[in-house]
């Protein structure tokens, strides 16, 4: 039997529960509608970040994954010539000639499996956003990026 820290129970947990609710852990400060639900958080999403919060290893741990991943995902839209706003955090944002090539891009990378946030309702309908992932994650992100972009 496999043993996991308290604060990796909870992260688990709280990507499942994420995943099955369409919810994702995150801050809302604005009265906005569309942008409160995209950032809604439940209770134990709020218990679970506290707990991951608190546990400096498995935060240097995440820490360590976004550094890496924010450099193979920068480093392979640079191979491939594709603009790219640079981050200082979990996501990288890309704009595209048109919300239509979003739309494009998002409708075909859902087939594969690879979610992106579209940014229309941030006022950027030519832009979307790719989270950093795990090392596979961020690889399947890219594979199905060189199919669909």
């Amino acid at each position: 039997m496999t043993m996991y820290s308290l604060s990796d129970l909870f992260r688990r947990l709280t990507r499942w529960l994420d995943s099955v609710s369409g919810t994702a852990w995150g801050t809302n400060t604005s009265s906005t509608t569309s942008i409160a639900s995209s950032f809604h958080s439940n209770m134990l999403a709020q218990v679970a970040a506290s707990a991951a919060i608190k546990d400096t290893t498995y935060l240097g741990g995440v820490l360590e994954n976004n550094d890496e991943g924010m450099r193979y995902l920068t480093n392979e839209f640079e191979k491939l010539g594709w603009e790219y706003v640079p981050s200082s955090t979990n996501f990288v944002m890309l704009p595209t000639k048109s919300a239509e090539k979003v739309k494009q891009i998002h409708d075909g990378l859902l087939r594969e499996g690879v979610a992106i946030r579209p940014l229309a309702a941030f006022g950027l309908p030519h832009c979307f956003r790719i989270t950093i992932g795990l090392p596979d994650e961020n690889e399947a992100c890219i594979n199905a990026l060189k199919k669909h972009y």
